[in-house]
């Protein structure tokens, strides 16, 4: 289908065109890579290039930039990342508008990549469009065209926020793939040491953390995951600490207060195949036990009491060399 654009709209210059396509060719085949942050940053600088153009334009008329936002929304949302899923959204709603302001009838935005896209989110309805549709039009009545379509976007953007908000399901896939990028990141398997306790002794845990950096191996620990401040990823966090768990050669726990981890050390033995497991606690004297149930205390795990950091750094240092 040919879509028609209103009279403002200004054709590409020859040049313009020919550099907007071959962005479009290389955005094309980072996709087909499968290298959505790269193909996300190539339409960026499309859209960006569009932008700077249009800046030199006459007053009063404009490009169209909507197919450049749309694939922009696109790349994001194809990222799979649960706190950009809003963001990929509002990028697909930009192109809605440009498509509204350019587009000679209503027809031919219902007919357009952008709306077709929103509609597929439940959460995202049509009296929600067709708000912005009634205020576009008015906007065209009074010929009060927009360059940025965020200028319209900002009037609606207490309802924006909201149907964005919870676009789609978060998956732990999609959790996992978050996670895999972080430990791959922090270093090989081989070297991965967990960290794990009560959170109420946050500052001891760092301390261990930092006494298996200053041996060369890389301390892992779940709150350490940026996504873990984000609300929706709530439900995930015991899976995935599990899976941290088991991405490591080598787990430290912290047991003198017990908490939540005895979950985590309960499941350590099912990975005992490829991981060593070490659980420390503090005593006054050597023969104290630490307040943990007597079945974790006969587990096959290396049981380490210590009186001091001194003693900790020792015995942490001969663990990771065995």
């Amino acid at each position: 289908m040919t879509f028609m654009a209103q009279k403002y709209v200004a054709k590409l210059p020859e040049k313009l065109a020919e550099r907007l396509h071959d962005k479009d060719l290389e955005a094309v085949s980072l996709i087909i890579e499968g290298n959505y942050k790269a193909a996300e940053k190539a339409f960026e600088l499309q859209y960006q290039m569009m932008v700077f153009e249009e800046g030199k334009l006459p007053v009063g008329t404009r490009y169209h930039k909507g197919a450049s936002l749309h694939s922009l929304g696109i790349s994001i949302l194809m990222q799979k990342e649960p706190m950009r899923i809003q963001e990929g959204y509002q990028k697909i709603l930009l192109a809605y508008i440009e498509d509204l302001l350019d587009f000679d009838n209503i027809d031919q935005v219902r007919s357009s990549l952008a709306y077709k896209e929103l509609l597929l989110n439940p959460s995202i309805k049509k009296e929600l469009l067709e708000s912005i549709e009634q205020y576009v039009k008015r906007l065209k009545a009074g010929q009060q065209i927009p360059r940025n379509p965020e200028d319209i976007l900002k009037a609606f953007e207490g309802k924006v926020l909201v149907a964005t908000a919870q676009t789609r399901e978060i998956t732990m896939e999609q959790v996992r793939n978050t996670m895999d990028e972080f430990l791959e990141k922090k270093g090989k398997i081989e070297q991965r040491v967990f960290v794990g306790g009560s959170y109420k002794n946050i500052a001891l845990l760092r301390h261990i953390a930092s006494i298996v950096e200053d041996f060369d191996f890389v301390a892992i620990m779940p709150i350490e995951l940026p996504a873990t401040s984000d609300p929706a990823y709530e439900k995930f966090i015991h899976d995935v600490s599990i899976e941290m768990l088991q991405k490591c050669s080598y787990a430290i726990f912290e047991v003198t207060i017990s908490n939540g981890h005895l979950m985590e050390i309960e499941r350590a033995r099912d990975f005992k195949d490829h991981l060593r497991t070490m659980l420390a606690y503090q005593t006054t004297r050597q023969e104290d036990r630490p307040m943990v149930t007597k079945m974790l205390m006969t587990r096959d795990f290396k049981k380490v009491p210590y009186r001091n950091f001194s003693e900790l750094t020792t015995e942490i240092r001969a663990f990771l060399a065995t």
